[in-house]
């Protein structure tokens, strides 16, 4: 049963969201999901006066996740050790798989735990509530931020609400109302 469930998770494939037609051309994104996708893509370098909200780090690639474990600073204890309690590695616990952003804007409640009711709630974490005490912080996220010898990404609002804009380019209406899909019922 687990097999035929993993095969059948596998072809549901969703690429026809705005974001997927401006890549082929085929659509426009608005000035602010373009600078919504700058950001979320660029990792942050005062020096070089390069903006950025990090995003792209673990979020990287055309499924939005580079499939890897990362600690993102939600708590400095575990009651879940995530990856940790599968490897029995200290050095793993907190990890938790970096999940595809793909149609992100309708899949709240977000974080390992569910603990974030809305991508600002996740943002504003990403923003100012790192917990930098956090055992196995992942370097990505230690090293980010957009002032120089910052401690936090130090996003405005408008950033924040830009980078939103872009994430909800990632959602693919034509997948989501697709009717093979939809819950069965029976009379």
């Amino acid at each position: 049963m687990l097999k035929a469930l993993a095969q059948f998770t596998r072809t549901l494939v969703s690429t026809n969201s705005p974001y997927d037609k401006f890549r082929a051309g085929q659509a426009n994104l608005t000035v602010e999901e373009l600078e919504g996708m700058q950001l979320f893509i660029t990792h942050p370098d005062p020096g070089r006066n390069l903006r950025g909200g990090n995003c792209g780090d673990c979020h990287g690639s055309d499924f939005f996740t580079l499939q890897q474990f990362h600690n993102n600073g939600l708590d400095a204890t575990f009651a879940d050790k995530g990856r940790g309690a599968v490897t029995g590695k200290a050095t793993d616990d907190g990890k938790f798989k970096a999940p595809s952003l793909r149609n992100i804007a309708v899949t709240a409640p977000y974080m390992h735990d569910g603990r974030f009711k809305s991508l600002e709630e996740v943002l504003d974490h990403y923003n100012d509530h790192i917990n930098y005490a956090s055992p196995n912080l992942d370097p990505l996220i230690l090293e980010a931020s957009n002032q120089v010898k910052g401690k936090s990404l130090e996003l405005t609002p408008q950033e924040k609400t830009k980078i939103i804009t872009f994430l909800k380019t990632l959602t693919d209406e034509t997948f989501l109302q697709d009717e093979r899909f939809s819950e069965i019922t029976t009379p």
